[in-house]
């Protein structure tokens, strides 16, 4: 229990002063970091979802109607297609909604910040600070970054009710209707950027990285991701 408290002073003291990432380095709790992460932000998009779920039915079931209107100009009969609708309802129920949620999210955030973790230890990997620390150490500061994260994520949950979306976060898409445009824009998101930069602050204060070194690795690396997806959205998924 002792470790959980700790883990989850980290996370707000990070946001407030970086020199928490020594202390972290000192005493890492990975495993209290991810649990305590993976709890609230599990909470946060089932808010959201529950939130938006109104809103975001009506969107679900219009879509059903264009897949039903383009099935029917393929040919389908009136039997097939009330077949089908039947069937897709189901998964516009909340209970569907919120069992996938919490299904996709559990398995998705924590690989996210194991890739992460990786991700640093081979751009830095040359560089002696890493040599100091382990696995835990990086993997420890990379979860305790994410305050900002939750936080804009408490924040969305008001956003998600005014829009019916609840995958809605404080990024440029939320003015935009392409949906390409939005899934590259999507990753711009003001709390995600400065959780990026609170994770190079702690590579300055708890690895003793310079601030151009870690600025550079970590909003490279993000850089990168983006200009993939980006790549992806626009010229890759069409083969």
């Amino acid at each position: 229990m002792k470790s959980f408290l700790v883990s989850f002073g980290y996370f707000w003291r990070a946001i407030r002063d970086y020199r928490t990432f020594a202390e972290i380095k000192r005493n890492p709790v990975p495993i209290a970091g991810i649990v305590i992460f993976i709890l609230i932000f599990l909470a946060i998009a089932l808010a959201k979802l529950i939130v938006a779920y109104p809103q975001y039915k009506i969107y679900l079931l219009e879509q059903l109607d264009r897949t039903v209107q383009e099935l029917r100009s393929q040919g389908a009969t009136e039997e097939e297609l009330e077949a089908f609708r039947r069937n897709a309802l189901n998964f516009t129920t909340l209970p569907f909604l919120l069992i996938t949620t919490l299904t996709v999210e559990f398995f998705r955030q924590p690989v996210g910040l194991l890739i992460q973790a990786f991700a640093l230890l081979l751009v830095f990997l040359r560089y002696k600070p890493f040599a100091e620390g382990t696995f835990k150490h990086v993997f420890s500061t990379v979860v305790h970054s994410k305050g900002p994260l939750l936080m804009g994520g408490v924040l969305s949950i008001p956003l998600a009710w005014i829009t019916g979306n609840p995958g809605v976060n404080f990024s440029p898409a939320i003015f935009l209707t392409d949906s390409s445009l939005k899934s590259v824009f999507f990753h711009l998101d003001i709390f995600s950027l400065w959780s990026l930069y609170v994770l190079a602050m702690g590579l300055v204060y708890g690895f003793g990285f310079t601030r151009r070194e870690a600025l550079t690795g970590v909003f490279g690396m993000w850089g990168i991701f983006f200009l993939l997806n980006a790549f992806y959205v626009y010229v890759l998924r069409f083969f």
